[in-house]
């Protein structure tokens, strides 16, 4: 079953009429979202007054053509033709990506030309005004504590809802839309780059109160044990530490492994014999022996030449001559 109603004021005055396959949604006194204007009727009436009027048909393609009849029939607020809070004319199934394209080109026209009264000046300055006042705002504050929208269950709905594959977020053809809109993203990126902006991002971030915040806000974030957990799946595992002996062993192991690999030797023994190998390694080589030379010429290293070899140092020079000829012979 499909289903058009009718909201009305308590004096019978309708002022909006939509569409639906859920007769969930034809109830005011359940919560679901509407337009701005028509949410904001709703608010101000109350809904255990609105009066309501309900239309059961067999297709939804005949509940948009009704939408759309009673929305011509008693004409919109944007339009300047009744008292409807509709900013499209119906008929458009909105749930759509296509609906959803021309809702928001809809809402576009609606909100040009001073058609919105949110964008008039002096309704703005109106608003302005009483939202720079303080007990407002902490009125406003204290009045959404411990609402649903504001509960942990509710964010965890809203939560679950955006990842949903299904979920309009979700839907990146409807993104695609948006994102590609040269109206879109000219205003976007304008209001961007205004000083006003630009201004007020600098104070939020500068702002020393919400800075401390802030950084007490990562500080916790990060000793908490949630986020220990994720960084430790995400950690390589640390090697052990190897005693000089090991490392020795561990490095001619390599070496070993590298030296019997063929195709490791020739690509190392290619890159060595052509042209750019040949002249890094030549310049490597001038470059260690002039620093050589320079090393050789400091006073300290002359002082250490010139000095008398010890019996040990003799020794030990004598040993390593002896075990290079004899190796040279055996050869």
């Amino acid at each position: 079953m499909y289903y058009t109603y009718i909201w009305k004021h308590p004096n019978g005055v309708p002022f909006y009429v939509g569409a639906t396959k859920s007769v969930y949604r034809t109830n005011p006194r359940n919560k679901t979202s509407r337009n701005a204007f028509a949410m904001a009727t709703h608010q101000r009436i109350g809904a255990g007054n609105v009066i309501y009027e309900v239309h059961t048909l067999d297709s939804m393609e005949e509940a948009l053509s009704l939408e759309a009849a009673f929305i011509a029939e008693y004409g919109r607020i944007c339009e300047g033709t009744g008292s409807l809070t509709n900013i499209t004319p119906g008929g458009d199934n909105s749930t759509s990506i296509a609906g959803r394209a021309a809702l928001s080109a809809a809402m576009k026209i609606s909100s040009a030309g001073g058609k919105n009264p949110s964008k008039r000046p002096e309704v703005r300055a109106k608003l302005v005004a009483v939202w720079e006042n303080p007990e407002y705002r902490e009125h406003q504050r204290i009045a959404h504590i411990g609402k649903l929208i504001c509960s942990e269950e509710n964010r965890e709905r809203l939560r679950q809802i955006a990842l949903d594959p299904n979920s309009p977020l979700q839907q990146v053809q409807f993104h695609k839309i948006l994102n590609t809109d040269p109206d879109i993203k000219a205003k976007r990126v304008a209001a961007i780059r205004t000083p006003e902006s630009r201004a007020k991002k600098s104070a939020t971030l500068n702002d020393p109160e919400k800075k401390t915040k802030r950084l007490a806000t990562l500080k916790a974030t990060i000793a908490s044990p949630e986020y220990q957990a994720k960084l430790d799946l995400r950690r390589k595992p640390k090697p052990p530490k190897l005693s000089p002996e090991e490392l020795r062993i561990l490095r001619s192991e390599r070496m070993k492994a590298h030296n019997a690999d063929k195709e490791y030797t020739e690509k190392r023994l290619a890159g060595i014999r052509s042209p750019e190998g040949r002249a890094k390694i030549s310049a490597g080589v001038y470059a260690s022996m002039e620093q050589r030379l320079v090393t050789m010429q400091t006073p300290e290293v002359q002082a250490k030449l010139r000095a008398p070899k010890s019996d040990e140092y003799k020794a030990k020079m004598s040993e390593v001559k002896r075990l290079y000829w004899e190796t040279k012979k055996g050869t």
